[in-house]
Parts: C-alpha cells; sequence; structure tokens
C-alpha cells in the first residue's frame, strides 16, 4: 500500500504535468493567433512551433491535427470578444436606431474578427472547426433575433422563421467577407449595405 508521503509526492506531479500541457497548448493556440495578426493568412504546422518555440513534434503531440488548433485558437479569441459582444440596444427604441446601433456593432465586430476568418477560410478548414466560429455565431445570432424581435413578431412562425433566417445571414462574417474581401467595399460602405439588406428583410411586405 502507497504511504501518505508517496500519494502527497504524487498528485503535484501529475497536476504539473497537466499544467505543462495545458500551457503548452495555449502557447500555440496563441502563436496562431499571432501569426495571424502579423499577415500569414494560412500558417503551416513549422510556423506555429517556431512562432511558440517548440518543435513541429509536440505541435502534434498537443494536438491531433491543424483543425484541433483552430478550434482551440478560436476558443481563445472569444474570451477576448466579451467586451465586444456586449450589445445594449432596447427593444422599446425605434426600428431605425436600433439599426444604426445594430449595424455599427456589428461592423467594429466583424472587422475585429476577420483576420482569423479569413486565415480559417484560406486553410480549408472552415468546416472541420465549427466549435471554434459556433461560439460566436451563436451570440451573433441571438443579438439579431431579440433585437429585431419586434419586427419578427408581426409575422405568422414561418414567415417569422424566414425573416431571421435572412436577418443572421445579413449580419454573418460570410456576408461581410462577400461585401469587405470579394466586393472589395469599405467598412463603411459594407455596413450601408448590411443596413439595407436588413431593412428589406425585416420590413418588406410579403
Amino acid at each position: 500500500m502507497p504511504s501518505e508521503l508517496t500519494m502527497s509526492g504524487t498528485l503535484p506531479s501529475a497536476d504539473g504535468r497537466k499544467d505543462r500541457s495545458r500551457r503548452s497548448k495555449t502557447a500555440i493556440a496563441m502563436a496562431l493567433m499571432e501569426l495571424i495578426a502579423a499577415g500569414r493568412t494560412a500558417p503551416t504546422a513549422k510556423q506555429i512551433a517556431e512562432q511558440a518555440g517548440v518543435s513541429p513534434r509536440l505541435v502534434f503531440h498537443h494536438f491531433p491535427d491543424m483543425a484541433s488548433i483552430y478550434n482551440m485558437m478560436l476558443a481563445l479569441q472569444f474570451e477576448r470578444l466579451a467586451p465586444l459582444l456586449e450589445i445594449d440596444i432596447p427593444r422599446e427604441a425605434p426600428f431605425d436606431k436600433r439599426l444604426a446601433g445594430f449595424v455599427d456593432h456589428r461592423t467594429t465586430l466583424l472587422e475585429f474578427i476577420s483576420p482569423t476568418r479569413r486565415a480559417v477560410l484560406s486553410s480549408g478548414l472552415w468546416n472541420a472547426v465549427t466549435d471554434g466560429l459556433g461560439l460566436c455565431r451563436r451570440i451573433k445570432e441571438e443579438q439579431a433575433g431579440r433585437i429585431f424581435g419586434p419586427e419578427l413578431a408581426n409575422h405568422e412562425a414561418d414567415e417569422s422563421a424566414r425573416r431571421l433566417a435572412g436577418l443572421k445571414t445579413a449580419g454573418s462574417w460570410l456576408t461581410w467577407h462577400t461585401l469587405r474581401d470579394i466586393q472589395g467595399l469599405s467598412a463603411d460602405a459594407a455596413g450601408r449595405v448590411m443596413a439595407h439588406m436588413i431593412r428589406s428583410i425585416l420590413l418588406f411586405a410579403p
């Protein structure tokens, strides 16, 4: 039977290994974020390892594949997004005021997350990192439905659901990517297009 001394000496060692592993994983995910911030659109595992100061072998000791590194990087970014995700627009405010506030807030948020989203898209891993992408997406979609709830409530359930789907699309990053990166619009111009889409989706007569 192990002695009390042996047992008490074992636990910190196990905890220490877990702490080191967690720190290493965080450093690797942060290295990916730093490379993206520096303009690397699709960093390789070797580049990530160099940035983190570890060997490429250690990268895949901690992560089974590149998608899992992106998922952790997006989770870390989500923690930093907390202040940007906050939005205080009362449902009782006039529609035009809610629309302007929503578009201003969404423009700031989408511009902030664009570098990492572009990197995920360039990496070909968009469909493989649904966990990381979904963290922010769910909150954005909930905000849109809440802020424009009065307009959605004017319709029967099926029609309201269709308009909500359009609203989510108008405020999504992929739509923003189309406006900014493919059509080449400025952030202000893209925001005006978003506002026009939302107004059309919510106020047009069926």
